[in-house]
């Protein structure tokens, strides 16, 4: 073969490899599938697609869920509470750290009236230790949390809700009853926080096969429960509003 074919036929190829590669990276950090896979980044993948699907610039002020896999699961937010402009921006956490460390991206910019804090057990159910420990490391990243939202957002009302006493966390039941109960305690505190128990939400006729996460029946008592709050959060907003219009 001739000498420049050859060196063409090389390179041609190299480049066909080197194309190949790539696309197969892209995949794998996009998807997840491919020989790449690992490179996925669940949680960076939600994160970009809450801000592709909401614009901060054009959907400011509204009332925002955020929280782990159990928020990103409440698919059927707007039909369920219909009359309330919603936004879920639930995505996969592997930890407290990541609500925190998104908080500038997925909820400041958004400004929300009020936001629903989920309690998130998908953040410490797999976490090894003593259950004090656990329950004071959650605790302390949780007000953490909240104290920081309430700096950076002055006015923003935030709704925290409590675990789910569902079928798939009754081992760590008492973990859960400790987090709650001191979350309420402070939200006794702190007037910009209302907890919301959600300890009736018993029965597997609530919850999918998992044991984890509510299905729809479960999802549609959510919204029942929780939409008195928010009507009355912006409801309270828009009084708000109309006595700074008059005194101005």
């Amino acid at each position: 073969m001739d000498r420049n074919v050859r060196r063409s036929t090389l390179v041609s190829a190299a480049a066909l490899i080197a194309a190949g590669t790539a696309g197969a990276l892209v995949l794998g950090e996009k998807t997840g599938l491919g020989p790449f896979g690992k490179l996925y980044n669940a949680v960076e993948a939600d994160a970009h697609w809450i801000e592709t699907s909401y614009d901060f610039r054009k959907t400011k002020g509204q009332v925002v869920f955020y929280g782990g896999a159990g928020t990103r699961d409440l698919v059927n937010l707007r039909e369920d509470l219909k009359g309330i402009p919603v936004q879920n921006h639930g995505f996969r956490i592997r930890s407290e750290a990541d609500l925190m460390n998104y908080a500038g991206r997925l909820v400041y910019p958004y400004e929300p009236k009020i936001l629903v804090l989920e309690s998130a057990p998908d953040a410490w159910k797999n976490l090894k230790g003593e259950p004090k420990e656990i329950t004071e490391g959650v605790l302390a990243d949780r007000k953490r949390l909240l104290e920081t939202m309430h700096i950076v957002l002055p006015d923003l009302q935030v709704i925290v809700t409590g675990t789910l006493p569902a079928p798939g966390l009754s081992e760590k039941k008492e973990i859960a009853e400790t987090i709650d109960a001191g979350i309420k305690a402070f939200a006794g505190e702190n007037p910009y926080v209302t907890y919301v128990s959600l300890s009736d939400f018993t029965g597997k006729q609530l919850y999918r096969k998992d044991g984890l996460r509510l299905n729809h029946v479960g999802q549609y008592r959510l919204a029942g429960v929780l939409r008195p709050y928010l009507e009355k959060g912006m409801r309270e907003e828009k009084e708000e509003q109309k006595e700074q219009h008059e005194k101005s």
